[in-house]
C-alpha cells in the first residue's frame, strides 16, 4: 500500500470540497438539524455486487460520521460483504459533501481484507488491498432517525464493486 497515495486522495478530497463548505442548505429543517447534531452513527444493510466475478452477497456495516463544517462530513465505516466465494471486511474513512438538502455525496480511502476461497482446491487465500470508495446517499428524517439510501463503488485490487443498500441512523 502506498501511503504517500493515501494523503494525496485525503487532500484532494478536501479540495474538492473547500469550495462547497460556505453554502446555505436548500432545505430549512436540514440545516437546523446539521446545526444540532455534530455526529451521526447508523447501522447499514444491503449488497455487495463484485462485478469481475459477477457474484452479489450480502453486506451488513456500522458507519460514523463527524460534522467538520456546515457542510462537510469526515465518515469512519466498517463493512462486512459475504457472496459465494468472497468475503471482504472493509474499513474506510471517506469525506462526505452535503451540497443540497440530505444529498451526500463522499470520496474517499480505504483498506480490503479479502478473503477468497477457490473453487478447484477449496482452500482461502487471504489479501490486504488499497480501497478507493466514491459513493452517493441521500438522508431521510424519520422523526429522530435518519434513513439513508446509498449507493457506493469501490475500487480495489484492478476491479469494481457496488455496494447498495440503506443505513438507519441516529444524529447526536
Amino acid at each position: 500500500m502506498n501511503t504517500r497515495l493515501d494523503w494525496y486522495l485525503l487532500v484532494f478530497c478536501g479540495l474538492l470540497a473547500a469550495p462547497l463548505t460556505g453554502q446555505e442548505h436548500g432545505e430549512p429543517g436540514m440545516e437546523r438539524e446539521h446545526e444540532e447534531h455534530a455526529n451521526h452513527a447508523g447501522l447499514f444493510l444491503g449488497a455487495a455486487s463484485h462485478l469481475h466475478t459477477d457474484e452479489t452477497g450480502i453486506a451488513v456495516g456500522l458507519e460514523y460520521a463527524r460534522r467538520l463544517t456546515h457542510r462537510v462530513y469526515l465518515d469512519v465505516f466498517a463493512e462486512y460483504a459475504s457472496s459465494k466465494l468472497e468475503r471482504d471486511i472493509i474499513v474506510g474513512i471517506p469525506l462526505e459533501v452535503v451540497p443540497v438538502g440530505g444529498l451526500a455525496l463522499s470520496a474517499g480511502p480505504g483498506i480490503e481484507f479479502l478473503s477468497v476461497e477457490d473453487e478447484e482446491t477449496g482452500t482461502e487465500e487471504h489479501e490486504t488491498e488499497f480501497l478507493l470508495r466514491l459513493g452517493a446517499g441521500y438522508y431521510l428524517p424519520l422523526g429522530r432517525l435518519t434513513l439513508r439510501p446509498t449507493f457506493n463503488a469501490d475500487y480495489a485490487g484492478g476491479h469494481w464493486t457496488l455496494v447498495y443498500g440503506a443505513a438507519l441512523g441516529i444524529p447526536f
